[in-house]
């Protein structure tokens, strides 16, 4: 694991050589830093906290690296942001429940599919489509997993 952290640590630095203009989507908000460690007290609390064991690969990254910072796009979060449902508006009484088994154990994206058109019926497809990014964007959809980036 050591070697995998030494390579991501190496990584960065030629992400920051490169992209010194920070001109690569994303890295204007992370410019490559990873913020500070989180120690081992935190982790267990958060564990203890959301009935969970957090990866020993992913606890060893947060404790040795950092605790979010540079990453894909936007950055990965810091452990505190990784319960939150929606991270684009971070709402602490908006959770997810990472103890609660994940629902999906195929490849899952609902496609919206009225049983009428638009032309057809305009109030009955709405009430569908409301019907169907109700269940589609509900958060029982994703209990079970822990946020670690954006996308």
């Amino acid at each position: 694991m050591n070697n995998q952290l030494d390579n991501i640590k190496e990584k960065l630095e030629k992400l920051r050589q490169l992209d010194m203009n920070l001109e690569v989507f994303g890295s204007e908000t992370h410019k490559y830093i990873l913020n500070p460690i989180v120690s081992i007290d935190t982790i267990k609390q958060f564990e203890v906290k959301h009935e969970i064991t957090l990866p020993h690969e992913y606890v060893t990254f947060l404790t040795t690296l950092g605790n979010g910072g540079a990453g894909p796009f936007y950055g990965l979060e810091p452990l505190e942001n990784a319960v939150l449902d929606d991270l684009d508006y971070k709402h602490k009484d908006s959770l997810l429940n990472p103890s609660k088994p994940f629902p999906h154990s195929d490849a899952w994206n609902m496609e919206f599919e009225p049983t009428v058109s638009e032309d057809e019926n305009q109030e009955e497809n709405d009430r569908q489509y409301e019907e169907f990014t109700n269940l589609y964007f509900d958060r029982e959809q994703i209990n079970g997993v822990i946020a670690i980036c954006k996308y």
